[in-house]
């Protein structure tokens, strides 16, 4: 039995280590467009997923944005023009603030 093991621990050792590194994780770099990350407010993410959530400009306009399967798609406000993003789930929900039309009184979004 020992004679065995000896004979076919090289090939098993080899085939673990191929599996290893064919297993590892690899990554694609995507440019995003240039208007998501330039405000000032709120905060990137990245999910699971591939979903990426970004600001852009500033008070009093502020917009969230939702990059998702190559698109970006501007969060609604509750009437405002000043929405902020803060955290993505791994279901791409998203949450931040928003305003309402005054624009004064932030109010928190799902």
């Amino acid at each position: 039995m020992p004679r065995l093991l000896s004979r076919l621990a090289p090939p098993l050792i080899a085939l673990l280590l191929a599996f290893a590194a064919h297993a590892q994780t690899t990554y694609d770099v995507v440019p995003l467009p240039a208007r998501l990350g330039d405000g000032i407010y709120g905060d990137a993410a990245l999910n699971n997923r591939g979903s990426v959530i970004a600001d852009s400009g500033e008070y009093p306009t502020s917009n969230g944005y939702l990059w998702k399967n190559g698109r970006v798609i501007p969060l609604p406000s509750l009437g405002g023009t000043f929405t902020v993003t803060h955290g993505l789930s791994e279901l791409d929900h998203v949450v931040g603030l928003s305003c309402q039309q005054d624009n004064l009184s932030p109010h928190a979004a799902l």
